[in-house]
């Protein structure tokens, strides 16, 4: 009887302990839901200020309030009419089973209901929303700081919150005997309300250094501005953890208001909560730092920015009005790279780069012809103001690129003899072009008086001298054919050189006639002379910016990657090696832009450069025996430079390029033939005859009219042939 009883007792425990058939994955209705890493859900309602329109289905946004100083507000505020609403994934299907909702700040033995009754049919597995209605007036009404309209009971400096560890419970009657605490599962519910007419709580005093006597963050220094954009060079906090007052949710982050002061007195004291969109920076809680790029501004504007304090109920109060102008102002500028220039838009997208020589063309074009006079700083003026969107169109299409090019090549050519000749001449070109054109139909009469037969006599000529090209390219071709020779081995023992005292035979193969080789080499090399002219906001006070002014610290490491292909070897006997060569180099630099209100001023944003000389040419080796020690070589060719500039907070990769030539000449010492072992383990292992240490010297030239590089530098690494 015992035993029963005990066993009886054990199964009634562990069916009370049960945990609820569903899940709680979500709560709306509130200023804010956190899910934590396990899944559980918690919500945040914040009071700050009054709803000017409440209603039942959304939040309301307080920050509306002009006063100054600004006050403190909510931009998701609740309020006792807003409903909350939950969602659950079920375990097991349900029929037609009750569901209540439950508020207390212990076990389930001690909550209230609140809200309606509702029933719940729903399969296995679903996600479905609790039935029950029920609002935040229904919360503050159980809770001893609130009545039921959510009005505080008192109001501290620091706010008033819910009694501590309230929660919501929901429970589904499975078993339809009554609810039971096994059937139910729950999540936190805060309320933070604060009375925004005490100025106590809606600022405090800025801070230069960490002050325990302030709250959350309590300061802030605006940096240099950035392309429509501003930022924080320093967040002061009031702690190493930022400090929050007692009784209220942890912070969630710092806001942002700002007000365009542009043509005034700039004063962050002028700023009001209703000045501008809160720019909402949620803390890293790992170290309470955050995003310092603050967006949404216009270049060439001046702003100045109050902070504010948000926290998880997203209340927004202990504001810093009482900043200078020195720190809490600035104003954002274009920022511009070495390769970028804001000016030939319709130009830049038919010619495909913005440093194309017909685009500096034009660009000196307009700054000598144009901008000088009024007429044509407003022609200026106005295609600035609606030539970019037919540039963007025109850059998406290479058949309306083409178009446009064609399009633009006659102005181009006249702005080209203007600059040479003078407008008036470049002007008089024009005029007896236009007459010449006219004539082109006496030519075409003079091509029909020539005669049929005359006609296709020329023609026969054409084809006869097209096949004798091609028999010269034929018969040239079978003068030095480009056919790979392989010598199998037989069968014979010829080449055994010895046996060694462990019995291994070894043997002296006949010398492979190798014709590939690859090399990689690592240099100091030269930066491009590259510049860049750079206008104000209004195309005026132009200035040029080099690459040193943007990329100072470039450290000038140049990595290079070589192919040889030996059409003419001989074996090495008479002649040495013969042949051709194909590499790349690529150089790396990073710097800072600079701002256009000021090229004296680098600019937050970064920019990332690369110099990539792609090159072909000839190369031949003093190489003359199999296992040469020292093999001297020299070679050259020509060049193709790429210049490609990137801003870091931007997808669009800007370039140029170039030809040009080089020329070289170096050593390479064979590691193959110092150490004999090792060079018969490569050949045999991996097909690699030659295993090289190489030193050279390269001299590389590129001038055009976009930018120039010489660039003469030893270069060292390994290569090896097979």
């Amino acid at each position: 009887m015992l035993q029963r009883s005990l066993i009886l007792s054990i199964l009634l425990f562990f069916s009370a302990v049960q945990a609820a058939d569903f899940t709680i994955i979500s709560a709306s209705g509130g200023s804010f839901t956190e899910t934590d890493e396990s899944g559980g859900v918690s919500l945040y309602g914040g009071i700050a200020g009054t709803c000017a329109s409440p209603s039942t289905g959304s939040t309301c946004n307080t920050c509306t309030n002009t006063a100054t100083p600004a006050v403190g507000c909510n931009p998701a505020s609740v309020h006792s009419t807003l409903q909350i609403g939950i969602t659950i994934t079920t375990g097991a299907a349900v029929t037609n089973r009750a569901v209540k909702v439950y508020t207390g700040t212990s076990g389930f033995d001690s909550a209230v209901q609140i809200g309606t009754n509702g029933t719940l049919t729903a399969a296995a597995s679903a996600t479905v929303t609790v039935p029950v209605t029920f609002d935040w007036g229904d919360v503050c009404d159980a809770d001893s700081n609130f009545d039921g309209v959510c009005n505080p009971a008192s109001t501290p400096t620091t706010g008033l919150s819910f009694d501590s560890s309230r929660k919501i419970f929901v429970g589904i009657d499975a078993d339809g005997d009554g609810m039971e605490e096994s059937e139910t599962t729950s999540f936190p519910i805060y309320l933070h309300h604060i009375d925004t007419t005490q100025a106590a709580i809606n600022q405090q005093a800025v801070c230069a250094s960490q002050d325990n006597t302030k709250f959350g963050a309590c300061g802030f220094i605006l940096d240099v501005g950035g392309d429509e954009k501003l930022f924080m060079r320093d967040l002061i906090l009031s702690s190493s953890t930022p400090l929050v007052p007692s009784g209220a949710p942890e912070w969630y982050g710092v806001v942002f208001f700002s007000q365009d002061q542009t043509g005034q007195a700039l004063s962050p004291a002028n700023v009001s909560t209703a000045s501008s969109d809160p720019i909402i920076k949620a803390y890293d809680t790992t170290d309470y730092s955050i995003d310092a790029t603050l967006d949404g501004f216009e270049n060439y504007h001046d702003y100045c920015l109050i902070m504010g304090n948000i926290n998880k109920a997203q209340n927004i109060f202990y504001l810093t009005t009482g900043g200078t102008a020195a720190e809490n102002c600035g104003q954002p500028s274009e920022v511009v790279g070495l390769l970028d220039d804001k000016s030939c838009f319709i130009s830049t997208a038919a010619f495909g780069s913005d440093m194309a020589k017909e685009v500096e063309t034009f660009r000196q074009f307009r700054n000598h012809f144009l901008i000088p006079y009024d007429f044509g700083r407003e022609f200026v003026k106005a295609y600035y103001e609606y030539s970019p969107p037919a540039a963007n169109f025109i850059a998406q299409s290479e058949v309306l690129r083409f178009a446009a090019r064609v399009m633009l090549y006659p102005f181009y050519f006249f702005s080209l003899l203007s600059l040479k000749f003078g407008f008036l001449y470049a002007l008089l070109g024009l005029v007896m072009t236009i007459l010449f054109l006219r004539q082109m139909k006496f030519f075409v009469q003079l091509w029909k008086t020539f005669g049929v037969s005359n006609r296709n006599r020329l023609k026969i000529f054409l084809v006869l001298f097209s096949i004798a090209f091609l028999a010269q390219t034929r018969a040239y071709a079978q003068l030095f054919p480009n056919e790979k020779k392989v010598q199998k081995p037989g069968a014979q023992a010829d080449g055994l050189v010895k046996i060694d005292k462990d019995g291994v035979y070894i043997y002296k193969p006949e010398p492979q006639n190798v014709k590939h080789s690859s090399h990689v080499r690592l240099g100091m090399v030269s930066n491009p002379d590259v510049e860049s002219e750079v206008c104000d906001e209004n195309d005026q006070n132009c200035q040029t910016i080099t690459f040193d002014d943007i990329y100072s610290g470039a450290s000038g490491m140049g990595f290079e990657y070589v192919y040889e292909n030996f059409f003419f070897t001989d074996n090495g006997v008479n002649f040495g090696k013969l042949g051709l060569q194909l590499g790349v180099s690529i150089s790396y630099a990073q710097g800072q832009g600079r701002l256009v209100s000021d090229l004296n001023t680098e600019s937050v944003e970064s920019y990332s450069f690369l110099t990539v000389p792609v090159f072909a040419g000839g190369i031949y080796r003093f190489e003359y025996r199999d296992r040469q020690i020292l093999v001297p070589y020299f070679g050259g060719g020509g060049v193709y430079t790429v210049l490609a500039e990137k801003r870091e907070d931007k997808s669009e990769l800007k370039g140029i390029g170039a030809p040009g030539f080089y020329a070289f000449g170096g050593g390479l010492l064979n590691l193959s033939a110092i150490d004999r072992d090792l060079g018969s383990e490569f050949e045999t292992e991996y097909d690699i005859k030659n295993l090289w240490l190489s030193v050279e010297y390269k001299f590389l030239s590129v001038s055009s009219e976009a930018f120039s590089l010489e660039n003469g530098y030893v270069q060292a690494g390994m290569g090896f042939d097979f």
